[in-house]
């Protein structure tokens, strides 16, 4: 039996690398003009890496993540223009085309697409940012165009071995903990106190993590509408990884 089970684990290890994951980029990007300076223009638009090749259950929960991303940049906070089930496009060569041909109507007026603010525009970018034998890091970037401008990033990690998601990379418990490398013991700055933390736990809400082959980036909304971006060297943040996430970056060490 112990045989037959290695024989099991070789054959669908076999199987990921046989399937090399590559994925191709595309680009939409829509010229617009700035409401309150009819005179400036500028480009709004979506980024995403297709996937093109690699085994199927990683292709699918790609290709799920590009669906979802998509969707929530389209449709935002307004009344619903068309369900996720109606537009779900499990074809990623089809998937950006898919979602023009859907929305191109209300794009055509900007501020019936921004939820009425002409002056809040925003860039997504879902993108593939490192590959490793182990595991593939997707970034989902927003970035918000208005009177201040910022960038807010989440990181979605894929095991290789079976194609899901990591649902946490850092505990949450020990979130505030792993603050204090960067940020000293005073991390929670918000001066207004209906937004400061009532215990330490609650900050992991406010922060997004992602795995490369030698680091964690971070991302921590700082303080309202100020978010601060950094990375840690694995070994540094080694005891604050779950079980999970430890176990994926073991496997680059073997």
């Amino acid at each position: 039996m112990k045989h037959l089970c290695s024989f099991f684990i070789l054959m669908s290890l076999m199987s990921v690398f046989s399937h090399p994951f590559e994925v191709e980029r595309q680009e939409w990007i829509i010229q617009h003009m700035r409401g309150d300076i009819p005179s400036e223009e500028f480009d709004i638009g979506v980024i995403v890496d297709i996937p093109v090749s690699g085994s199927p259950f990683l292709v699918d929960s790609v290709v799920r993540l590009l669906n979802e991303s998509l969707y929530y940049y389209f449709e935002g906070s307004n009344d619903l223009r068309f369900s996720p089930e109606a537009l779900y496009c499990s074809d990623g060569k089809r998937l950006l085309q898919r979602y023009q041909e859907a929305y191109k109507p209300y794009i055509e007026d900007t501020c019936e697409f921004h939820g009425g603010c002409p002056d809040f525009f925003v860039y997504l970018s879902v993108t593939m940012k490192e590959q490793t034998e182990s595991f593939v890091t997707y970034e989902v970037s927003n970035y918000f165009i208005g009177e201040g401008d910022f960038e807010y990033l989440e990181w979605v990690i894929f095991d290789k071995s079976d194609g899901h998601r990591l649902a946490k990379i850092i505990d949450d418990v020990k979130v505030p903990e792993l603050l204090k490398i960067t940020f000293g013991t005073d991390y929670d700055v918000w001066e207004d106190a209906e937004y400061r933390l009532s215990k330490d736990d609650e900050v992991a809400w406010r922060c997004s993590f992602g795995l490369t082959s030698d680091s964690l980036q971070c991302q921590y909304l700082y303080a309202p509408g100020i978010v601060e971006t950094f990375s840690l060297g694995l070994e540094a943040v080694k005891p604050y990884l779950t079980k999970e996430a430890a176990e994926l970056c073991r496997l680059l060490r073997e």
